[in-house]
């Protein structure tokens, strides 16, 4: 005869089937994660005209939110591989991340030129703007660059008279000369805003630069980690194009 389940096994089956659900739940569920009342501690590298433009909103916005969250600020002279401790999170523009790395672009940054107010260049055409020297702002220390390339396509080179890693101190060292300054716009809307410098558009066809924000594998499903890429990317995004 076919066995069948006597009331009792049936009860048990049931119970068996809530406790089993309740263990995947516990188990596999992400852990609870609460902004307000979160505490930890991270660090994020990147470009100094990055960290001056587009942070402080995006930072402002953390620590109204997740006040229990401490931020550390590197520079841009890392290698990848940190990613996967001592940083947390970069923000800088990549042309081909490794594999290791999860990314996501924000949006674009188009470039500007920078001239001290009185240059004595009234328009600056390309026969201009390779005749005069340039300041080049270099974070990792190498020479040239996109101009440089753009330039050479062309059969054209520029002279750098001053090369430096910040992107802040750079328009500083315009005033009261004739040199060129090529950087982020939002970068030289900035820099004009406090010093005696004007903008010009750039007589080269820049394109507007990519940004990322780009993460190590690891910390991809960390719901703080989460929160704060989440969090960046929505305060960042309406300042790009």
């Amino acid at each position: 005869p076919r066995m069948r389940a006597t009331p009792r096994a049936e009860a048990l089956r049931d119970s068996l089937a809530r406790v089993l659900r309740s263990i995947e739940t516990e188990l596999l569920a992400p852990e609870a994660f609460d902004p307000a009342t979160a505490q930890r501690a991270f660090t994020l590298a990147g470009a100094d005209f990055a960290e001056s433009t587009l942070l402080p909103e995006a930072l402002a916005r953390v620590a109204r939110e997740a006040p229990g969250f401490d931020i550390v600020l590197e520079g841009p002279d890392l290698h990848l591989s940190e990613l996967a401790d001592r940083i947390d999170l970069l923000l800088a523009p990549l042309r081909a991340p490794p594999v290791s790395l999860r990314s996501v672009e924000l949006g674009k940054e188009p470039f500007a030129v920078l001239v001290w107010e009185d240059h004595p260049a009234t328009t600056l055409d390309l026969e201009a703007y390779v005749a005069h020297p340039h300041v080049l702002v270099a974070p990792r220390g190498n020479p040239g660059g996109l101009v440089d390339d753009l330039l050479d396509a062309r059969g054209l080179r520029r002279r750098v008279a001053l090369r430096t890693r910040s992107f802040l101190s750079a328009p500083r060292f315009l005033v009261g000369t004739d040199r060129i300054l090529t950087l982020p716009r939002r970068t030289a809307e900035l820099a004009a805003t406090t010093l005696p410098l004007r903008i010009v558009e750039p007589p080269l066809p820049l394109p507007a630069f990519p940004l990322h924000l780009a993460w190590h594998e690891r910390w991809h499903q960390d719901p703080a980690h989460r929160w704060l890429r989440r969090t960046l990317g929505d305060a960042i995004r309406p300042l790009l194009v």
